[in-house]
């Protein structure tokens, strides 16, 4: 396991290359996934330590954490990536997009798309997480879909905080306990009109001892930020506080985008949706 200060070091050298939007230089092919000074293999858990080194990093510069995502909840791509489990990152307050924003294809290194189900925390204070007063809507999750190391690999998956780049959000939310959430409810994406995916919410699989859909991948976060709560006590806080955001996961696919197409994701009744264009600067 890499030592503190080690994580500290190389959490600033791939901020420095994110804010960049060019290739990290950590997971390059050639050097993928190495500590540059001793050629130590960086496992899982190295990873998440630079994560956490990330996010303190954008904090004291002044960003704001605004919750967690969820990802790799298929057990296909828990395989590609020689997960047993799903991934978590953060979520930052600058990122975050309103309901039929314009994005720049420039401000990201190959935007991608899911559609998902986002869960703001209204009340924490029952005992069961299941318990807690929640909203939920879609949202559109973005991507810098590029991988630097060559296979890609779970490690540069989490030490780039999962290639989260931002979610575009809408106002309309519906209200309940988080074991209110309705699974069935299908999740459906759209490009330029066409439908490129519908899955239902169900299909989100946080493994053996979580229900399918949003409650489980939820869930999921919660037990592992109260796993680490003696370490990390500011993410097991951050959760627990109202309007906290989780993005649950996406049922369907990842959708590359370009300039010129016009996103729509429904689920539960709501819908999100955004717009591609090419101008660096709008």
């Amino acid at each position: 396991m890499v030592t503190a200060a080690a994580a500290k070091e190389l959490a600033a050298l791939v901020q420095q290359d994110i804010d960049a939007l060019r290739p990290t230089r950590l997971f390059t092919s050639g050097g993928s996934s190495k500590m540059p000074e001793a050629g130590q293999q960086l496992q899982l858990s190295d990873a998440y330590q630079i994560q956490v080194e990330l996010r303190r990093l954008r904090e004291a510069r002044g960003e704001v954490c605004c919750g967690f995502k969820v990802g790799c909840t298929s057990p296909t791509i828990q395989t590609t990536f020689g997960l047993s489990q799903p991934v978590r990152a953060y979520c930052w307050e600058a990122e975050r997009r309103q309901d039929q924003a314009t994005l720049s294809a420039a401000a990201f290194r190959s935007l991608a798309i899911e559609g998902e189900l986002a869960v703001y925390v209204i009340d924490s204070r029952p005992t069961d997480v299941l318990d807690w007063v929640v909203e939920w809507a879609p949202v559109i999750e973005l991507h810098h879909y590029v991988w630097d190391g060559t296979p890609p690999t779970s490690v540069e998956l989490v030490g780039r905080n999962a290639i989260h780049a931002g979610l575009v959000e809408t106002a309309v939310r519906s209200r309940g306990t988080l074991k209110d959430i309705p699974s069935q409810s299908m999740c459906a994406v759209s490009v330029d009109g066409e439908l490129v995916g519908e899955e239902p919410l169900a299909a989100l699989n946080a493994g053996q001892g979580f229900p399918g859909g949003p409650v489980g991948t939820f869930s999921w976060l919660a037990e592992q930020l109260k796993a680490v709560e003696a370490t990390q006590p500011e993410d097991w806080q951050r959760l627990q506080q109202p309007d906290s955001v989780v993005i649950t996961s996406s049922p369907a696919g990842l959708y590359p985008v370009a300039a010129g197409d016009e996103v729509l994701v429904s689920c539960c009744g709501m819908e999100v949706g955004c717009t591609v264009v090419a101008a660096a600067k709008l």
